[in-house]
């Protein structure tokens, strides 16, 4: 978050393709050039100290802030589970309920992670959040190759057993629940698709109209609205068992520097975007 800032008030940022490495953008970032930020986290504690700052520099933004229960074997680095609630409480103190987006996900259906489990666990974490968030966005883990060792993919009894559960116990606590780019969707169990670029949500926060188009960047089952991603691979110290992204490169990190990973080096090649 201290880099963020920086880029907020130096009113640009550079981003490096993540296919061909020497390519970066200039992304224009003075708050007449963002409609609204979105952060994804589940550490909102480095985003709390920041966050009237950015109101006040003249930014509008929203949290998608992942919160679930698993332990040290799948999320080693997660921070406690009690002290996130508290911080997403605290978040939406500041930002209200449409600031933040609870996420359940990515959703494991193995030992010891079966239906029970998922059952009680979002309920738990539900009651807790009543009156914090409006919105709960949830998805099963997608297995990728070099996952499918470690994860199995989620039988179709055993979503089909636990979503009605976990649509039931979020609208017990006053949250729509949506899903996040699920191929087959979740609607015939009352989970409609979700949008994690929410034009609507944007429009709620702003007042303004925000891009309605779908980012054709994304996945076919995405519902995300175009957005420009500033974010890198490798930049999450989490060290999630089922993260697709790539080794951890956090010790490239330079708070200083216009790219999140690494600096500029000679042969870069460096063009604007809009």
């Amino acid at each position: 978050m201290d880099w963020m800032v920086q880029r907020l008030r130096a009113g640009e940022v550079m981003v490096r393709n993540p296919v061909i490495p020497s390519r970066i953008s200039r992304i224009a970032l003075s708050p007449d050039q963002v409609d609204c930020i979105v952060f994804w986290t589940k550490h909102p504690a480095g985003l709390l100290p920041y966050v009237r700052e950015i109101g006040d520099m003249g930014y509008h933004l929203y949290v998608q802030m992942t919160l679930n229960s698993y332990g040290p074997e799948i999320e080693p680095d997660t921070a406690d589970f009690d002290r996130r609630i508290d911080d997403a409480r605290r978040l939406a103190d500041i930002l209200g309920p449409e600031g933040v987006v609870w996420r359940y996900d990515p959703i494991l259906l193995q030992p010891p992670y079966d239906v029970p489990f998922h059952r009680d666990a979002f309920a738990r974490t539900a009651a807790l959040l009543r009156g914090y968030v409006n919105t709960c966005t949830v998805s099963l883990v997608d297995v990728y190759r070099k996952l499918a060792r470690l994860i199995r993919e989620p039988e179709a009894q055993d979503t089909a057993a636990l979503m009605p559960l976990l649509a039931e116990a979020a609208g017990s606590c006053g949250m729509d629940i949506t899903s996040c780019a699920e191929p087959g969707g979740l609607t015939s169990f009352g989970i409609q698709p979700g949008r994690c670029i929410d034009p609507e949500r944007i429009r709620r926060i702003t007042g303004k109209q925000a891009e309605q188009k779908k980012d054709r960047s994304q996945r076919k089952a995405c519902g995300c609205a175009a957005s420009v991603d500033i974010g890198a691979y490798g930049s999450c110290t989490s060290r999630c068992l089922y993260c697709y992204a790539s080794p951890v490169q956090h010790a490239d990190h330079d708070a200083q520097a216009p790219v999140l990973i690494g600096n500029i080096r000679p042969g870069d090649r460096i063009s604007s975007r809009s």
